[in-house]
């Protein structure tokens, strides 16, 4: 769902938010199938 932002500090702290949310996913999926991660 697209999100507004009121400021710039705010669209890039929503841009970070998202990439970490998206990279503990990730991490998450490739535990479940006991992928080696380093």
């Amino acid at each position: 769902q697209p999100t507004f932002s009121r400021s710039g500090a705010e669209a890039e702290y929503r841009g970070v938010a998202d990439v970490v949310s998206e990279s503990c996913w990730i991490h998450n999926l490739l535990l479940e199938l006991d992928f080696p991660i380093p």
